[in-house]
């Protein structure tokens, strides 16, 4: 009679379990780099998103805005009825409305300058004395916004209503929102975004 050696050996069957164990790994390394980068990558996209919403608020505040100036954190957060951009506690950016805060907290940092908008030439006046003249009568405000993952965005537009940044007191250098919050006013609406002057 003869025997039949159908079946799986001992050498078979830890071989095998070593492959799968091997597999197993490989596909829960995969798994876990996929999804650390997709948390990043959303958190990512999330802070650029808050900064593309805080650039809107400050292009359809800011450039209108009369009386900018810089103060302290506790007058920009005693403020209730006026306008101001601030850290609050030096810990999450806040801009505050009319008593109405928003507040974007994957905002780290904002540091901006508020210059001329244009430069000076030099001129010869009728008398035949040279003299200055400013090409560009407006202030600009620049600024560089860190995000959570601490990535920079950097811009800056034309402020409608400040004739230029000489006006504004402290206004050399460039500032941190943490040290030097902004407070304004806003025009009324029936007034022209560029016909008062700071």
């Amino acid at each position: 009679m003869k025997q039949s050696k159908k079946g799986i050996t001992l050498v078979e069957l830890v071989i095998c379990c070593a492959i799968l164990v091997l597999l197993g790994g490989a596909c829960t390394a995969v798994l876990v780099s996929g999804q650390t980068v997709f948390t990043t990558s959303s958190k990512t996209a999330n802070a650029q998103l808050d900064a593309d919403v805080l650039q809107t608020y400050l292009m359809n505040l800011l450039p209108p805005a009369k009386n900018i100036k810089y103060d302290t954190l506790a007058n920009a957060k005693a403020l209730t009825g006026g306008k101001a951009i601030f850290f609050d506690d030096g810990d999450h950016f806040t801009l505050r409305v009319d008593g109405k805060d928003t507040t974007i907290s994957s905002i780290t940092g904002f540091k901006y300058t508020i210059e001329r908008a244009g430069e000076k030439r030099t001129e010869t006046d009728p008398t035949g004395a040279t003299i200055e003249v400013e090409t560009g009568a407006r202030a600009q405000l620049q600024y560089t916004i860190t995000l959570s993952d601490g990535s920079e965005i950097k811009s800056g537009f034309v402020l409608a209503n400040v004739k230029y940044a000489g006006t504004l007191p402290g206004a050399s250098g460039e500032k941190d929102l943490k040290d030097s919050p902004i407070i304004f006013d806003l025009p009324p609406e029936s007034e022209s975004p560029a016909g008062g002057s700071t």
